[in-house]
């Protein structure tokens, strides 16, 4: 409070943790007033006990409410650890490294090392000496407060703060190890409208069922397996990247755009109207039937494979290239304009 009161004195506010991680303060320090090796308050105050509400948050949260369920795993080095995602949030009986930390930078026993510029001592072993590398999070979090200390953060792994806990005997650097963060399970229903704003990441398994309005945005970046069933209507703006296989129904309108690259394989099912406007290039294998109408513009480029039977309309231009091979069966109405360069084979 007093942090806030001073800054609001000011005409100004604390800063936030995304300034912190961004290093957009640094500029703050002098010779008689330098925190650069500290940690120091944020403008977050989160909820001790988190409410549910029928109606979405605009923004998604950060992160979800705590339970006993899950918990954030981090890697142990930030340059030596090549793991993906990072981090990573799995369930608590799962097996990984630990590392404990203590807020007494006095500490010396049980093998702990002093880390002065995170104000805290470390150590990767447990009151025993013996290497903390395969342990569910209950026993990682019970041996650390044997020994009057606690799990490290994720922050303090970010930091690099725990790598001298590192000896010849135990070295975890390359590996994730369990932070103090914990989380909720993810909800089996999803909530009866979308966020406004999509999370930055999606989450690590798409909900069973999906919402009944899509999100305004697509995310960044889409996860790589579909949701079992699509939604009813699509994002009016694409993915940036398509998912590595597509859903297993598609949805009943297209989205205004096509993705910038096509789906490794397309849909068994197709959509009940194409796209406005084709991809920028093909899928390697075209979908079982054709669309009932056409793109109103063609591919720049066809499919390596035409369909097994041509569209009930042609388009009203041929595409730049026609396709290797024919189609088995001839539209029943040919383009209204020849391609420029014939086919390989004739039909």
């Amino acid at each position: 409070n007093d942090a806030a009161a001073k800054c609001a004195a000011m005409g100004a506010r604390l800063c936030t943790n995304d300034e912190y991680i961004g290093d957009c303060t640094t500029k703050a320090g002098t010779d008689t007033c330098d925190i650069g090796a500290e940690q120091a308050w944020t403008s977050t105050v989160p909820d001790i006990i988190p409410k549910i509400t029928n109606v979405p948050s605009i923004a998604p949260s950060s992160s979800p409410a705590p339970t006993s369920s899950y918990a954030m795993v981090a890697c142990a080095h930030s340059f030596q650890c090549r793991i993906h995602p990072n981090p990573g949030i799995v369930p608590v009986e799962s097996l990984y490294g630990a590392r404990c930390c203590s807020d007494d930078l006095r500490r010396m026993d049980f093998g702990f090392v002093r880390v002065k510029a995170c104000g805290i001592s470390v150590t990767g072993t447990d009151a025993q000496g013996n290497c903390m590398e395969s342990l569910t999070h209950y026993d990682a979090k019970a041996k650390c407060e044997e020994m009057k200390a606690r799990l490290c953060t994720n922050d303090e792994y970010i930091g690099d703060c725990t790598t001298k806990a590192k000896t010849p005997a135990c070295d975890i650097n390359a590996q994730q190890a369990w932070t103090s963060t914990m989380y909720e399970s993810p909800s089996i229903m999803p909530s009866a409208l979308p966020s406004i704003v999509p999370s930055i990441v999606p989450s690590s398994e798409p909900s069973s069922t999906p919402s009944a309005l899509p999100s305004l945005a697509p995310t960044s970046m889409p996860f790589f397996m579909p949701s079992a069933l699509p939604s009813k209507v699509p994002s009016s703006i694409p993915s940036s990247k398509p998912t590595s296989e597509p859903s297993k129904s598609p949805s009943a309108t297209p989205s205004r755009a096509p993705s910038s690259e096509p789906s490794k394989t397309p849909s068994p099912t197709l959509s009940l109207s194409p796209s406005s406007e084709p991809s920028k290039m093909p899928s390697a294998t075209p979908s079982v039937a054709p669309s009932s109408e056409p793109s109103k513009s063609p591919a720049s480029e066809p499919s390596m494979s035409p369909t097994s039977e041509p569209s009930k309309s042609p388009t009203s231009e041929p595409s730049e290239t026609p396709s290797a091979y024919p189609s088995l069966v001839p539209s029943s109405e040919p383009s209204k304009t020849p391609s420029a360069t014939p086919s390989y084979a004739p039909s």
